[in-house]
């Protein structure tokens, strides 16, 4: 009950707070974690922004600890019900993500494939796509990237947008 996790970049990217694991744990398998009225926040030194996800709630499971791997989770960012489903599996030197971010409120969801490499300062590598419902205005609204960088740099590149029933075209 009541977890906390703190995650904090320094200057030059570098994050602190990542769980760190000592020996071989490729034989640990986590059947079921239940996060309970918990709360995580992300910090950034060289902006000053912070990121606080409260009343943080759900489920987490692991065939190992390096993976594969499943988070169900939902908390409270900015006042918002937020979902997020994350699932993630070892592959090489990288970790493989999929996930899906929805604020439902805002008709907003955000999902990607990303590939995630480095310790303390990871990069990331992959693709994002940001789905909107129609808000009555503009009709529903798709725009993708690919992306590539780390926590001091994100590049966006083959940005895409579209509006309406169709929004797979639109470059």
């Amino acid at each position: 009950d009541r977890p906390v996790f703190d995650l904090a970049s320094d200057a030059d990217g570098t994050v602190a707070g990542l769980p760190r694991f000592e020996g071989d744990l490729g034989g640990v398998t986590l059947e079921a974690l239940h996060l309970v009225d918990g709360r995580l926040t992300l910090a950034d030194a060289r902006s000053g922004a912070r990121l606080t996800a409260a009343r943080l709630e759900g489920r987490a499971s692991a065939e190992r600890l390096a993976g594969p791997w499943r988070i169900d989770a939902g908390a409270e960012i900015a006042g918002r019900a937020t979902t997020l489903r994350l699932a993630g599996h070892p592959a090489g030197a990288a970790t493989t993500l999929r996930g899906t971010l929805a604020v439902a409120d805002l008709g907003l969801t955000l999902t990607g494939d990303l590939a995630v490499t480095g310790g303390d300062r990871p990069r990331l590598a992959g693709t994002l796509a940001r789905d909107r419902r129609d808000d009555g205005v503009a009709g529903p609204l798709r725009v993708t990237a690919t992306l590539d960088g780390d926590t001091a740099v994100l590049t966006l590149v083959d940005l895409g947008a579209g509006v309406g029933e169709e929004t797979r075209g639109g470059r």
